[in-house]
């Protein structure tokens, strides 16, 4: 009657670590797929974002090439005609042009910064 107890005993164990590496097999698929996906995801969206960024650089570009010269010496606004009020709102508004495409770069920039850095750690994650 032991000995029969014994192998039931075992069969039971050895039927409970069956069922547990099944269950660890399918975790990791799991975890795989997960980590999978979010790579992707990772990927895709520094991809858009490298995308905008030149995007709006050309943008910039193009407007620079466009806007008319202005020239701003000691507070001066000379255009080689004169000073006009015109001008002086011309320059303001060049100037608050200037100023909010270099805060959008630096969002930008730093988004970037933030996502390659996600990026990294979620690489390192995987490997380890």
């Amino acid at each position: 009657l032991r000995v029969s107890e014994a192998t039931a005993e075992l069969q039971e164990i050895n039927a409970l670590a069956e069922e547990m590496r099944r269950a660890s097999s399918a975790l990791l698929r799991q975890d795989v797929s997960s980590r999978s996906l979010l790579t992707g995801h990772l990927a895709a969206a520094m991809e858009l974002l490298v995308w905008a960024v030149f995007c709006a650089w050309r943008s910039a570009r193009a407007r620079r090439e466009e806007a008319p010269h202005i020239e701003v010496q000691n507070g001066a606004i000379e255009d080689g005609a004169g000073q006009d009020s015109h001008l002086a709102s011309a320059a303001v508004l060049a100037r608050r042009e200037v100023a909010s495409r270099s805060v959008v770069g630096t969002l930008l920039a730093k988004h970037l910064e933030l996502l390659i850095l996600g990026v990294f750690r979620t690489w390192c994650a995987s490997i380890s």
